[in-house]
């Protein structure tokens, strides 16, 4: 079955192949084009939570194999359908669809990775990677409909699974969402009383919780990103759909949701860099919170700082 997916002619009746297609010549090369002509670097940032619903989909319009409707891969295509509306309205009121938007960690890479360097990174890293990761986390749902069977007990605790993750990622988005916002607006309070100051030293002069720059309370009390952990196990329980199908524990398709892992990682890392730069407290909230898992006691953070500003007094 794997070889005839790289043949040099492209079947576009199989679906596994059209994916391929799209996600490792297509999409890279379109990316690519936009990168070089705008010269912003965030448009596989508004493809991220497009392309994996509409590859499913693929999968689903190209299934042959029974006339019967496969309810599995619809769930699962329902599944990221839902999962990728939300994320699009996020990105969206958060103005991720500006075209003048960029996010900032390529603006801050761009300063150190320069020239011919960062036009490398911009097509190896950014277009070709970023896109083939997009199709390789839904493989899963290929696997699986490659052993037609019956909705079982285990697909309905997966489904229960992935929707707990989905409504407690939802929750974290908003809660972040409502943060920022409210702190933007009292920042914006605090410059026209005071136009002199810096945002740093703005910012200081805030109510708590929000002179500390960033979300310490919710779901952020108990991990500082609530909403990556969740993402990470929506896809894993993508993954485990394939289980519950194929039978198969660890099959070939989990490879995507390996390197997605890596790739959270390093980027949650280096996020992380840029947040205790900026924020002077955050050095503290990273040594009191779980980055990804929560771990007790729980609220040593706001403990912390109330110990540090008493020797400060």
């Amino acid at each position: 079955m794997m070889a005839s997916l790289f043949s040099t002619q492209v079947d576009v009746s199989n679906p596994l192949q059209l994916v391929l297609f799209l996600g490792g010549v297509v999409a890279p090369f379109i990316v690519q084009v936009l990168h070089v002509f705008t010269k912003n670097y965030s448009w596989v940032d508004r493809l991220w939570s497009i392309v994996p619903a509409v590859y499913t989909w693929i999968y689903v319009a190209g299934a042959r194999h029974s006339e019967e409707p496969d309810v599995r891969a619809l769930v699962v295509a329902c599944c990221i359908t839902l999962w990728g509306a939300r994320l699009t309205f996020n990105f969206w009121r958060r103005g991720g669809y500006n075209p003048a938007d960029q996010d900032i960690r390529w603006t801050i890479l761009q300063k150190h990775i320069v020239g011919i360097l960062w036009a490398l990174f911009a097509v190896v890293f950014i277009a070709f990677f970023q896109l083939h990761l997009l199709a390789a986390i839904t493989f899963p749902v290929y696997y699986a409909m490659q052993y037609p069977s019956p909705w079982n007990a285990m697909d309905s605790g997966i489904l229960a699974l992935f929707v707990c993750a989905l409504a407690v990622e939802t929750a974290a988005d908003n809660q972040q969402y409502s943060f920022q916002t409210e702190k933007y607006r009292l920042l914006a309070l605090a410059r026209k009383a005071h136009p002199t100051k810096s945002d740093v030293e703005l910012i200081e002069t805030l109510p708590k919780p929000y002179r500390y720059g960033f979300r310490t309370t919710g779901l952020f009390k108990y991990s500082r990103h609530p909403n990556f952990i969740c993402e990470l196990l929506i896809w894993f329980c993508v993954y485990a759909f394939s289980v519950s199908a194929s039978g198969d524990w660890l099959n070939w398709s989990i490879g995507g949701w390996i390197v997605l892992v890596a790739l959270f990682q390093g980027s949650t890392a280096f996020t992380e860099k840029i947040s205790s730069e900026k924020y002077p407290l955050y050095k503290v909230y990273q040594a009191t919170t779980g980055m990804l898992l929560p771990f007790p006691p729980f609220g040593r953070f706001e403990k912390t700082v109330r110990e540090l500003d008493s020797k400060k007094q």
